[in-house]
């Protein structure tokens, strides 16, 4: 008699346990203007002359909302969100350089600017512009380390690494104020040991992969339960939360 053949058994995750796709960063730099006036010579009457300074620049994601939006634009111009003259933000492409400005004013604005740059398979790179703020409200004390102001003109690319670094530490200060409630429920709900493969560890599982919940994922996470763009029970489409960001149990 023939022997039966040994059927393979094949196993396929579902797509629920996949981890998430993180989403598209854009990078933003910010530009002051101020208008100053030429001296009249002969008959020619004054002449109207616009300079812009650069400031820090920021990186903001398509998930970010138009608050937290405002809110990355008041910590590069070194002022408060009430100082800022929202009806003349404008914004444009890094390149080509001969693109019109689009006007860049309320959440509708907001979201066409997402739009296009989502369109683009690359150069995820914007320029904003906007007169530079009159401080009525007087912004928190900050260093100037923290957040200098260079001309536009001036070859500062090392400056230019070093300030996004400093831009991501202030924003992760202004996203820990704004959102230390999440972060203490998630502590409470992931606690250090909550997996018996990490007793040092907090950690989030899926699918047989782990994420350590250090305290900037914490930050990331907690806000995005703001938005809301995620649960107490599912992280954000984030790159803290991407596979290549697990960690692997210890061996026995």
């Amino acid at each position: 008699a023939r022997k039966p053949r040994s059927k393979l058994a094949v196993f396929f995750e579902s797509d629920d346990e996949d981890p998430p796709t993180p989403s598209l960063s854009i990078r933003a730099y910010l530009h002051l203007e101020t208008i100053s006036h030429q001296p009249a010579r002969g008959k020619k009457p004054s002449a109207p002359v616009t300079k812009s300074s650069q400031c820090n620049p920021f990186i903001f994601s398509i998930d970010t909302s138009f608050n937290a939006f405002v809110r990355a634009v008041a910590i590069a111009a070194k002022t408060t969100a009430t100082n800022l003259t929202l009806p003349h933000l404008r914004w444009k492409f890094e390149t080509p350089a001969s693109l019109p400005m689009k006007m860049l004013t309320d959440e509708i604005g907001f979201q066409a600017m997402l739009d296009a740059v989502q369109e683009r398979t690359k150069g995820h790179t914007i320029f904003l512009f906007l007169p530079k703020p009159i401080d009525l409200e007087v912004p928190p004390e900050v260093s100037s380390r923290n957040n200098r102001t260079y001309e536009y003109e001036e070859d500062s690319s090392m400056l230019a690494e070093r300030d996004t670094m400093l831009s991501h530490k202030s924003q992760i200060d202004a996203l820990r104020q704004d959102s230390a409630k999440e972060v203490a429920e998630l502590q409470r709900r992931y606690p250090i040991g909550n997996h018996p493969l990490f007793p040092d560890k907090r950690i989030y599982a899926k699918g047989g992969l782990f994420w350590d919940l250090s305290p900037v994922r914490l930050d990331v996470w907690a806000a995005a339960i703001q938005n809301p763009r995620a649960t107490i029970d599912q992280p954000p489409m984030s790159n803290h939360f991407t596979k290549d960001k697990t960690i692997k149990p210890p061996r026995p």
